[in-house]
């Protein structure tokens, strides 16, 4: 099968989409001849990583270009211009289809579009028009209900482009059963088309977690970006109980935060005046890795909030941190995919305005050390299968088969002239 991937955000850079989108390429690569249609990697937050290379040996790739290339997309990058881009700064792909298509010598079977960023649905949509092929749209996160978009007419504009991107495609997917639900219950006359595609883990597991002996310090890191509403508050208050409590109880505790932060959060965990806090800043992926393995227990941050969106989201890092074999403690709405998964055994949950009741549960392990007793690092020994990219993408392959349709006359060609 030869299928047309649009993924902007793809190997090597270094965002969660990319290291999802490497993941699914390559087992798909196993199977398939990909086209792969990307965008080059720039300044800014997102850049190249090397520890995310992903050697695709049946994989052509064409990378779409602005005139002018780097001095424009980073004049669109700008805070200040970025209000006005819909739906995003990649909006310039959209145009590229009737390029695209005089580029290809070989047809595809079907096309798959992975956003974020939106745009790349809207150059899916584009090819499809031209192409008449199936196309399966991947969404990362929800577009017009994002609650993270809080500008009234980028709600409505994306709003007006969901609709229309999902009666056009063949198959959409999304990486949670609450997004699934809540999209079928809003378009249910298109809800056979939806179906779950999760984030899915790296594919090398790491060995169970040996338990410690002796005293030491209890190790929590958080990995990612802190930005906006994503940031370290309940566990910096936590941190301020635990301090009233037993100082020498908190020196048993140390919380490192790996990523790109924003200076006001910066100042925030400055601002904390509690010991064994570290920022580390941003490290490339083999790095992070690196640093992780010494983890006790790894941190993920959802913020909270009125919106029931929010509970759908399942950080993709939630499953990294899970195939590295170590327990999570999730910062999370109630209920939301991230609770339901620390309760299936991988660790604990928290939300957002209980920072209490994490000093107490930080307590109660700090005490634990104290004694010489680490079993609660226990967890379970695999991690689930409905999470790994081989079962994911074999279901996606027979996805991709009931879509296609016989070859329409009139376009030949064999090979592919496209550079690797």
């Amino acid at each position: 099968m030869n299928i047309l991937i649009i993924s902007p955000n793809a190997p090597p850079k270094n965002s969660p989409e990319s290291i999802q989108a490497g993941r699914y390429l390559q087992e798909l690569d196993k199977k398939h001849h990909i086209i792969l249609v990307t965008t080059p990697v720039e300044s800014g937050w997102i850049t190249a990583d090397s520890g995310l290379h992903v050697a695709l040996s049946n994989t052509d790739i064409m990378i779409l270009k602005l005139t002018f290339h780097k001095i424009v997309a980073r004049f669109l990058a700008s805070r200040y211009f970025r209000r006005l881009l819909v739906p995003d700064k990649d909006f310039w792909i959209a145009s590229k289809g009737a390029w695209l298509t005089k580029q290809l010598h070989l047809r595809p079977d079907v096309i798959y579009s992975r956003s974020l960023p939106v745009s790349a649905a809207l150059l899916a949509f584009e090819l499809k028009k031209k192409l008449s092929l199936p196309w399966i749209m991947h969404l990362s996160d929800p577009w017009g209900d994002n609650p993270y978009v809080t500008s009234g007419s980028m709600k409505r504009k994306l709003t007006m482009l969901e609709v229309r991107c999902f009666e056009a495609a063949d198959a959409i997917n999304v990486t949670t059963d609450g997004i699934a639900e809540f999209y079928r219950s809003k378009y249910q006359h298109l809800a056979d088309k939806i179906s779950v595609f999760p984030n899915v883990m790296p594919n090398i597991l790491s060995p169970a977690p040996i338990l410690k002996n002796g005293k030491k310090k209890l190790s929590l890191i958080y990995t990612g970006a802190l930005y906006g509403q994503r940031r370290p508050t309940t566990i910096l208050k936590a941190l301020n109980v635990l301090k009233c409590l037993d100082q020498r109880i908190l020196n048993l505790l140390e919380v490192k935060f790996i990523g790109n932060i924003t200076d006001e959060i910066r100042q925030e965990i400055d601002n904390c005046n509690v010991p064994n806090i570290s920022i580390l800043g941003k490290r490339n992926y083999s790095e992070v890795l690196e640093i992780q393995a010494g983890a006790d227990i790894m941190v993920s941050i959802e913020p909270d909030g009125d919106n029931p969106i929010l509970k759908t989201f399942l950080p993709s890092k939630m499953l990294d941190y899970i195939a590295g074999r170590k327990p999570v403690l999730a910062i999370t709405p109630e209920n939301s995919e991230s609770w339901k998964l620390c309760n299936r055994g991988y660790g604990w949950a928290i939300r957002p305005d209980d920072h209490r009741g994490l000093a107490l549960l930080l307590n109660g392990f700090l005490n634990s050390i104290d004694g010489d007793d680490w079993q609660f690092l226990r967890l379970k020994p695999f991690p689930p299968d409905e999470f790994s990219a081989s079962f994911c993408v074999e279901k996606l392959s027979k996805l991709m088969a009931t879509l296609l349709k016989p070859e329409p006359p009139g376009f030949g060609g064999v090979g592919c002239m496209i550079g690797k």
